[in-house]
Parts: C-alpha cells; structure tokens; sequence
C-alpha cells in the first residue's frame, strides 16, 4: 500500500523514526552513546580474535562503561550545565512537546556549544 509507512505487526501501527521524537537533551545524548558504542564494536572487530571468556568479559565492561556513560551524562552533566544553557534546551521529550527552550535542533545546540551560551 503506497504512502502507508513502515507497519508494525501484530498491530499495523506506523513506526516512529528517530527523526519523528523531538530534539532534547536526552536525544543528544543517546545519540552520543550510539557513536561511541558503533566505534567500540568497530575498534573491537579489528582487534582480533578472543577466546570465548574473554570475549565475554569484554561485552561486560562494554556493557558497562555504556551504562556508566548514560548515567553520567543523563543525570550529572545535566545537573552542572549553567542555569542559562539548561532553560535553553529541553531535558527530555516531554518538555520539547510543551515547547520548553528555543534549542530545537543539533546545529543550534553546536552554536551554543560554541560559546553562545548567553540569551540574545
């Protein structure tokens, strides 16, 4: 069926894209955590060969650090931003659905990363 969008069974609901949530500072950061688990798994696959413990014992640290990043980003990053840089950006996508800040995609959130971290 043309125009129908990609369909999800059992229920025929339309799925969403990562371009269909809005921008937050969550997406930033899931995002982040997406780039660096593509080049562990990259960096890892040119390594070379390991035994099956270890093996193992690497996806656990992966594993890991992947958590440990999430959780330093998402919650103590968050909590030192400047008052100014944190009502610019909405935290999650709740707050960009209410229209929270005036960040609303990665080009403006990279200028105020620049330095323009003040309102005009």
């Amino acid at each position: 069926m043309p125009g129908a969008g990609r369909r999800i069974w059992p229920r025929g609901e339309k799925r969403l894209s990562w371009s269909d949530y809005p921008f937050s500072y969550l997406k930033v950061c899931r995002t982040f955590e997406a780039v660096v688990l593509a080049v562990v798994a990259i960096a890892l696959g040119f390594v070379g060969n390991f035994s099956r413990p270890t093996l193992w014992l690497v996806f656990l640290c992966v594993g890991l650090g992947l958590v440990t990043l999430s959780l330093i980003l998402e919650r103590v990053v968050w909590r030192f931003l400047p008052p100014g840089v944190q009502a610019r950006i909405p935290y999650d996508a709740r707050e960009a659905l209410e229209k929270k800040g005036d960040i609303r995609s990665y080009r403006e959130f990279l200028k105020l990363l620049q330095g323009g971290w003040h309102r005009r």
